[in-house]
């Protein structure tokens, strides 16, 4: 969830300041550690979950929808439809 949160709407305005319009040339989509600690996963899996996230948001941003998030109280948050898929969550049996 938190990768999503830091990109959207901002990171579609510093993209397209700095020249391009797509987010696989963002710095921090590459780099994809951005408040990485090591403690519970993988830095490979944080990566991946990180990018996900970070192409809902820029998409939404860049789209000005919210179609993988929203907007509520000054904060935005996946949806937890997304964040099921995203995660591939299977429910208990």
């Amino acid at each position: 969830m938190a990768p999503f949160c830091r990109t959207s709407f901002a990171n579609v305005r510093d993209l397209t300041f700095s020249g391009t319009t797509n987010y696989r040339d963002s710095y921090a989509y590459q780099d994809a550690s951005y408040g990485y600690d090591g403690y519970y996963v993988d830095q490979n899996e944080y990566q991946y979950y990180f990018r996900q996230g970070f192409r809902r948001g820029y998409e939404d941003g860049y789209n000005s929808r919210y179609q993988y998030g929203n907007y509520v109280d000054g904060k935005y948050a996946i949806l937890a439809a997304i964040l099921s898929q995203i995660l591939n969550l299977q429910p208990l049996s």
